[in-house]
């Protein structure tokens, strides 16, 4: 059996995220950088931006 973490869990791994009417709230951050974030967003009405629950590198 396979336990998914809580959403915010997962949203704390990478530092951008995609806002818009296909992905509302913070549904998609996957994305390491602002320059990789920017490129998937161009053209599709897509807005970047910083994860509030990012909380940098695990050491």
């Amino acid at each position: 059996m396979l336990i998914a973490p809580p959403a915010e869990a997962a949203r704390t791994r990478y530092p951008f995220c995609l806002q818009g009417a296909t992905s509302p709230g913070l549904s998609n951050c996957t994305f390491t950088n602002l320059a990789q974030c920017r490129a998937t967003a161009s053209g599709r009405f897509l807005t970047c931006v910083a994860n509030p629950f990012y909380k940098g590198r695990r050491r």
